[in-house]
């Protein structure tokens, strides 16, 4: 869910609207309103470690806004890397800016975690989100796909970080927009088009460039990327 301006300025729709449609919850502070979606939790607990006074799990509402400077409650928010968390300011100034560059972090044994200037779009090429952090299923076994809902750990999923020097050359190219397109396929692999970085969870680079097909089935052998074991496993979305 994209909050503030900076991903909405050109769009019909009101972060009242976007709260409203995706049903998020809403937690009012005196200058910011911090929204929550449920759906897109993975639990990483990166807000709970960084502002433990205004995200409480023991506490209700487990959200506070008001308990911390707002400076401190967007840091919180964007450490989120899942885009469960954005915040409006009550001032109308501007909302969250992406990252200026755009990343890919396979997570080992999880999620992809992608930051930028994001768009999630269907194969006919309409919008379905526009954000600036997601976490992407790559087990195959997730209920809110494209998004991780952690079940991989229920499924033991396994994969590493390592990628092998032929795949990096073979799968991405060295031009591309400053806008990540994210494309999931029926029965396939993330289409991910646009300037981007693999990096590794401590944030390494491991590759560069602006188009990738990384694996969401869960069962390539050349993770993260998508080698059209698919196909052989019959996944389906």
């Amino acid at each position: 869910m994209a909050s503030g301006r900076s991903l909405w300025s050109n769009s019909r729709f009101t972060f009242f609207d976007i709260v409203m449609q995706q049903k998020l919850h809403a937690y009012e502070g005196r200058e910011i309103t911090v929204t929550y979606n449920l759906k897109r939790c993975v639990h990483a607990a990166e807000c709970l470690a960084s502002a433990p006074e205004v995200f409480d799990s023991m506490a209700i509402p487990w959200i506070q806004p008001e308990n911390a400077g707002v400076n401190e409650v967007i840091d919180a928010v964007q450490r989120c890397p899942t885009g469960a968390l954005h915040y409006a300011l009550k001032s109308g100034a501007e909302g969250e800016a992406p990252n200026a560059e755009n990343t890919v972090r396979p997570q080992p044994n999880g999620p992809l975690y992608v930051r930028g200037t994001l768009r999630l779009v269907a194969e006919d090429g309409s919008e379905i989100l526009r954000d600036t952090r997601m976490a992407l299923c790559r087990c195959g076994a997730s209920n809110n796909k494209p998004f991780c809902d952690n079940r991989h750990n229920a499924v033991r999923f396994r994969a590493g970080e390592d990628l092998s020097e032929g795949w990096m050359a073979r799968d991405l190219k060295a031009e591309g927009t400053e806008v990540l397109t994210i494309t999931p396929v029926k029965d396939g692999p993330l289409e991910i088009k646009g300037l981007m970085e693999v990096r590794d969870s401590a944030g390494r680079s491991l590759c560069a460039g602006s188009s990738a097909e990384f694996c969401r089935c869960g069962q390539s052998n050349a993770k993260p990327f998508c080698d059209a074991t698919h196909q052989l496993v019959e996944f389906k979305t």
